[in-house]
């Protein structure tokens, strides 16, 4: 109790931002997800509703980096997803930002 203070008029609550990592594209809610310790590729599509029937699942983007330097990842979730002993998912770091595109037709 003694860290619960009582708020008085006027007073601000000032919560800090957490971490997260960025879903856009094919993806049925795209936004950001709270970023763990142990979210991976796979996590982070499922808690954005998973890949939408137009997505292509093979041409994952995941953009990592600073403002001076940034890399692109290119995840085949597809192969993932058929063989998952075989092909390993990706682990996620705050601020990546995932990017499904639609598929060619």
């Amino acid at each position: 109790m003694s860290q619960n203070p009582k708020l008085e008029p006027g007073d601000s609550i000032v919560v800090p931002l957490a971490d997260a990592v960025y879903v856009n594209g094919e993806v049925k809610k795209p936004g950001p997800v709270k970023y763990a310790g142990d979210l991976t590729l796979l996590k982070a599509l499922t808690q954005a509703g998973g890949l939408t029937p137009l997505a292509a699942g093979s041409r994952v983007d995941i953009i990592r980096g600073g403002p001076e330097k940034k890399d692109r990842i290119r995840v085949d979730v597809d192969r993932i997803m058929r063989s998952p002993g075989g092909n390993q998912d990706v682990r996620l770091h705050p601020n990546d930002i995932i990017t499904v595109p639609q598929r060619r037709f």
